[in-house]
């Protein structure tokens, strides 16, 4: 009876413990995708922050490293290999793909703009159609709320023009005094140089 009370306790505790790791592993999972958001916007933090971005990445990825070192201990303590990989795997993609997209201007514009496609469209489509006033304007139109996320300054303006129509621009990243890096949007072919140079 003692021996079966014993292995029942013993299981029990095996059931709490994989219980505790599968949790942690949903909690890792939840922590990964913000900090994912703040490497691909990393334009606004910088152009709202300026000289302070540093400051606010040290707190994030200190806050990142508090949530999930626990959680990956209790992960690996449970020594089931599928876990502790999928764990890690969190880990690397949390603090080693936001580093990756925050300082690899090549890479998050790219997978910015492959993950954000429609709300870039979304805004081209509203500035073309004439529902955006002021577009023309030196500081360009505002875009509406559910889609401010698109330019580090919520707007939409035009810095040129081609044979079929305006050339129109979202800041990811804003200088000083004045100077901005972010995404045009060409009615016709774009040239096929990867960055151009515009005004307005």
């Amino acid at each position: 009876m003692t021996a079966f009370l014993e292995e029942a306790l013993r299981e029990e505790d095996r059931t709490a413990r994989r219980i505790r790791s599968w949790f942690a592993l949903l909690f890792m999972l939840m922590v990964t995708p913000p900090l994912l958001v703040m490497g691909m916007h990393r334009g606004w933090f910088a152009s709202t922050f300026a000289v302070f971005t540093l400051v606010l990445d040290v707190v994030a990825y200190g806050v990142a490293l508090l949530l999930y070192l626990p959680a990956l201990l209790a992960v690996v303590l449970e020594r089931r290999v599928v876990a502790t990989l999928l764990a890690f795997a969190l880990v690397v993609t949390g603090i080693g793909g936001t580093i990756t997209l925050q300082y690899s201007l090549d890479i998050r514009v790219r997978a910015r703009f492959a993950v954000e496609h429609p709300a870039f469209a979304a805004a081209a489509r509203l500035a073309r159609e004439g529902a955006l006033p002021g577009l023309h304007d030196y500081a360009g139109a505002r875009l509406p709320g559910h889609l401010c996320f698109v330019a580090a300054d919520c707007r939409i303006s035009v810095i040129g023009h081609a044979r079929q129509g305006p050339v129109l621009f979202l800041v990811d990243w804003m200088g000083w005094p004045d100077d901005a890096i972010g995404y045009a949007q060409f009615p016709g072919e774009p040239p096929r140089a990867g960055s151009t140079t515009g005004s307005g």
